[in-house]
C-alpha cells in the first residue's frame, strides 16, 4: 500500500506541476480519440510526455507533437492490432450475449475478461515504448507480460484506481476532458518507473 500511495502521491504532484500543457494535451487525446484514426498518435505522444514529466524534464506543446511524427509507425502498429483483438472481443460478446444459453453467459463472462486482462496489458505496454532501446510491439509486450507476472498486486490495485478515476469521470465528464487521462498515464508510468527500478539496475532501465 505504501508503494501504492507513492504512485498516486508522486502522479498527482506531476500532473499539478505540468498542469496547462497536461490539460491540453488531455483534451487533443479525447479529439483524437473521438476521430478515432489519430487516436494511436495522440495516445503516443501523450504516453512520451508522460515519460519526461515523470522523469522530471520539461515538457513543451511541440514536443509532444514531434513524438507522434517520429514514432507514428510504431504508433500505428500498436493500434491497429489492438483494434483487431478489441474488435474480435467485441464482436464475441455481442453474439454470445444474443444467446439464452446458460453457456453463453459464460462464454461472454470469459471473452469480458480477456478484454479487461487485455487492456490492463495493453496499458503497460504502450508505457513501455519511450523505455525500449528499439521500440517494438513484440518486445513491448514481452516485457509487459514479465512485469505484470512479477508485480500483479500493485499492478492490480493501479488499475482498481484507473478503474475508479473512469467512474468519477463517468458523473463528471468535464474531468474527462481535461485531466483524466493525462492522469491515468502518469499513473501507469510512475508504476512502470518504480516497477523497473526493482528490475533494472540504474541508470539505464531500459530494456
Amino acid at each position: 500500500m505504501q508503494l501504492l500511495w507513492h504512485i498516486i502521491k508522486k502522479s498527482v504532484t506531476d500532473l499539478w506541476d505540468e498542469m496547462l500543457l497536461l490539460v491540453l494535451f488531455n483534451v487533443i487525446w479525447v479529439i483524437g480519440a473521438a476521430l478515432l484514426i489519430p487516436l494511436p498518435l495522440v495516445t503516443f505522444g501523450l504516453v512520451f510526455i508522460a515519460h519526461d514529466v515523470a522523469a522530471g524534464r520539461g515538457i513543451k506543446f511541440g514536443r509532444f507533437w514531434g513524438y507522434a511524427r517520429r514514432y507514428w509507425k510504431e504508433a500505428y502498429i500498436w493500434g491497429l492490432f489492438n483494434g483487431a483483438v478489441l474488435g474480435v472481443f467485441a464482436f464475441n460478446i455481442a453474439f454470445y450475449g444474443g444467446l439464452a444459453a446458460s453457456w453463453a453467459t459464460l462464454a461472454q463472462a470469459v471473452f469480458l475478461a480477456l478484454t479487461m486482462l487485455w487492456l490492463v496489458w495493453q496499458l503497460v505496454v504502450v508505457t513501455l515504448y519511450p523505455r525500449l532501446v528499439e521500440p517494438r510491439f513484440k518486445l513491448a509486450g514481452q516485457n509487459a507480460a514479465i512485469l505484470i507476472g512479477k508485480n500483479p498486486v500493485i499492478v492490480l490495485l493501479v488499475t482498481l484506481v484507473v478503474a475508479v478515476l473512469l467512474v468519477v469521470t463517468a458523473f463528471a465528464p468535464a474531468l474527462g476532458l481535461g485531466v483524466t487521462v493525462s492522469l491515468i498515464v502518469l499513473l501507469v508510468t510512475n508504476t512502470v518507473d518504480m516497477l523497473l527500478k526493482k528490475e533494472l539496475p540504474p541508470p539505464e532501465n531500459k530494456l
